[in-house]
């Protein structure tokens, strides 16, 4: 570029020129790609730090470039993310782990896009997993309340959790039904309407109350705990069981595992009303000075839940009417 003036020099038009300075023009702008700067390539991410920070996306703006086309795929080529940001750098939330791949294109004012940038792959690693005490294996749980109830634990092995929530699915029904329970400690115990099989599954949530662990689903099968069986009277026992002639009686019976007492029963002839009941924390029972009479009796076991086992088939007992004090025999009279 010069510039050139003129001026009357001695009565004389003269040209002035400056020097000559050299310049670019260009008509536009250029639409190229912007450089990728964060996630970095084959950058590793861990769930906590995306689920409580987000992700952040960051490039090196292109001159006289107000909007690009952010676009993420995840390994399977489906779009996550594709669409115009202004907003550098741009944060993301809630992306779930797995691997993806970042690509930008930049728009010029009519959102003309130019080339895409070079596909960036980055991972977002699996959440922390959150296990079950006795393993994740499908469970019998045995509950003794009245009613159908579950206790289910697992490990506080995720330092950065404080609080969990916890669902439980009955078989056949969705989850998406099914509402999260909030819990401050590594179980649950919860009532349920009936027996069966349920998924439980739980998330651990940080410090911002969102999930940043989760455990896999576990199946409890829901039953009442079986009750203790019977006691077992000795082989050589008789159907009809006698009290002596003063009415005394003694039985005894097998100990049954997991008994912590024992109830024994004395009942009417025809096994209707309990007459006596004893409750010994033996394997033996006596009756002292019965009544004449028939009964029956029978034993049950009692476990730790206080709850009464299978009775035994109940007895014949009979007590005879006949005393067994006999009178003295008289061998001599003397009479005076």
């Amino acid at each position: 570029l010069r510039l050139t003036g003129y001026m009357k020099i001695n009565g004389k038009t003269e040209p002035l020129s400056s020097p000559v300075i050299p310049f670019t023009s260009q008509l536009g702008v250029d639409l190229i790609p912007p450089v990728l700067k964060s996630p970095a390539p084959n950058q590793r991410l861990t769930y906590q730090q995306v689920i409580e920070n987000g992700l952040f996306v960051s490039w090196d703006p292109v001159p006289g470039i107000k909007g690009y086309n952010l676009r993420i795929v995840d390994n399977k080529n489906a779009k996550v993310f594709d669409k115009k940001v202004l907003t550098n750098p741009l944060r993301l939330e809630e992306l779930p782990p797995g691997v993806y791949r970042w690509a930008m294109r930049s728009l010029d004012d009519n959102d003309k896009p130019s080339k895409w940038s070079k596909n960036r792959p980055f991972t977002i690693e699996e959440m922390p997993q959150i296990k079950w005490v006795g393993g994740s294996d499908p469970t019998k749980y045995g509950y003794v309340s009245k009613q159908p109830s579950l206790l289910a634990k697992w490990q506080q092995n995720v330092k950065s959790v404080k609080q969990w929530k916890v669902r439980i699915v009955p078989e056949g029904k969705l989850a998406t039904d099914t509402k999260w329970q909030a819990v401050n400690r590594p179980l649950v115990q919860v009532l349920l309407p009936d027996d069966g099989v349920y998924s439980v599954e739980v998330e651990g949530l940080g410090p911002k109350g969102k999930a940043v662990a989760r455990s896999s689903k576990k199946l409890f099968k829901v039953a009442q705990k079986d009750l203790l069986p019977p006691p077992q009277f000795s082989r050589d026992l008789p159907e009809i069981l006698k009290a002596t002639k003063r009415g005394d009686f003694d039985l005894k019976w097998k100990q049954v595992e997991g008994a912590t007492r024992y109830k024994f029963q004395l009942l009417t002839e025809d096994g209707g009303q309990v007459i006596e009941e004893r409750v010994v924390d033996r394997t033996t029972a006596s009756l002292k000075k019965m009544r004449p009479g028939n009964y029956k009796i029978s034993v049950k076991a009692v476990d730790e839940y206080q709850r009464d086992g299978e009775p035994t088939r109940a007895r014949e007992l009979q007590v005879p009417k006949k005393s067994g004090i006999q009178a003295p025999t008289i061998k001599t009279i003397n009479v005076k």
